[in-house]
C-alpha cells in the first residue's frame, strides 16, 4: 500500500501534460509561462519534500494546492471553481499527503468542464472531516480509468486511522470526505 500510495504521488501523465501546456505558453505568453514553472516547481518541491511522509497537516497540504490549482487556472481559466474554506483548528490537523490533489484529478478526469458549465469543487471541513465535494458533469467516456484511485484512498485511510473515508454520491454531485488525522 505504501508503494502504491508513493507511485501515485507524481503521476507522469499530469507531467506530461504539464510540460505540453507550458510549451505553448512559452511562444505565446512568457510572463505566464514563467509563472506557470514556478508553480510547477513548489508542486514538485513539495512532492519531494514530504515523499516520506504518508500524513501532512492539512495546513502544509493546503499550500501545495493552491500552486496546483493555479496551474489549473492557467491551463484551463474558467472552467474549476475551487473553493476553500477550512476551519483553522482543521488546518492543524494531518491528511494523506496529496490526497486532495488525487481528488481534483479524480473530479476533472471524470468530469466536463470549460466556461459555460465550470466544474464546482468545494474543499471544507465539518465533523472530524476534510470534505471534498464536485458537482457532477460526467464524461461519456474517461481517458485510462482504472478505478483504483478512490479505492486505493480508502485503504490508505483504513491503513492510518479506524474512521473510515466515505465516498457518497448521487445525480447531482460526488462527495468524499477524508477523516481529519
Amino acid at each position: 500500500m505504501q508503494y502504491q500510495h508513493l507511485k501515485n504521488q507524481v503521476n507522469p501523465h499530469f507531467l506530461f501534460n504539464t510540460l505540453t501546456s507550458l510549451d505553448g505558453l512559452i511562444l505565446s505568453d512568457p510572463p505566464l509561462a514563467s509563472e506557470f514553472v514556478q508553480h510547477l516547481a513548489k508542486v514538485y518541491r513539495y512532492v519531494l519534500e514530504h515523499r516520506e511522509n504518508e500524513v501532512v497537516s492539512l495546513d502544509t497540504e493546503i499550500n501545495f494546492i493552491q500552486h496546483y490549482i493555479s496551474i489549473l487556472k492557467i491551463k484551463h481559466g474558467n472552467a474549476f471553481i475551487i473553493e476553500i474554506n477550512v476551519s483553522e483548528q482543521a488546518r492543524k490537523k494531518g491528511v494523506a499527503m496529496v490526497s486532495l490533489q488525487m481528488l481534483i484529478d479524480n473530479a476533472i478526469k471524470h468530469n466536463v468542464a470549460n466556461t459555460k458549465a465550470p466544474l464546482h469543487i468545494s474543499i471544507k471541513d465539518a465533523d472530524g472531516y476534510l470534505i471534498i465535494k464536485n458537482n457532477m458533469q460526467l464524461r461519456r467516456q474517461i481517458e485510462q480509468s482504472t478505478g483504483q484511485g478512490l479505492k486505493h484512498l480508502e485503504q490508505l485511510y483504513g491503513f492510518l486511522t479506524t474512521i473510515p473515508a466515505l465516498v457518497t454520491h448521487d445525480a447531482n454531485s460526488f462527495e468524499v470526505k477524508l477523516p481529519l488525522l
